[in-house]
């Protein structure tokens, strides 16, 4: 029996209708762009929040919910729109293609800090260029 898993995060899954338009933006990508890219199935298509760490074991992975709940109970809905693609690491030599976030990203980061805070027992000290809200195609 599995008793950890590697790279958990917090993500919010897409609407289906969001994951479709994307699905069909990433088969035209996978046509027309450099073959080395590396492409997620359109199944797990999710704005990541907040990564939990490299190894997360089943107990504490089942905290997080209850966890979180309190940090995004007072939240309310959040408008985003999709704002158009880039490359990660960056557009010279990309490895993934990214559908960049907009519309309310301010409360969208809002959101994701808080969620950083609580969870922040398992994720130890940021690296990086901080939260970049985004969607690895």
């Amino acid at each position: 029996m599995i008793d950890t898993f590697s790279r958990a995060f917090v993500g919010y899954k897409l609407p289906q209708s969001v994951g479709t338009a994307l699905a069909e933006i990433q088969m035209t990508l996978k046509r027309k762009v450099i073959a080395d890219l590396r492409w997620n199935d359109p199944s797990e298509f999710v704005l990541n929040m907040c990564p939990l760490g490299d190894t997360m074991t089943i107990d504490k992975l089942a905290m997080i919910p209850s966890m979180i709940e309190p940090a995004i109970r007072g939240c309310g809905p959040i408008t985003l729109t999709l704002q158009g693609l880039e490359g990660l690491p960056n557009n010279v030599q990309p490895r993934y293609v990214c559908m960049k976030i907009g519309g309310n990203v301010q409360r969208l980061m809002t959101l994701q800090g808080a969620i950083q805070r609580v969870t922040g027992q398992f994720t130890g000290p940021q690296e990086g260029r901080g939260f970049q809200p985004h969607i690895v195609l």
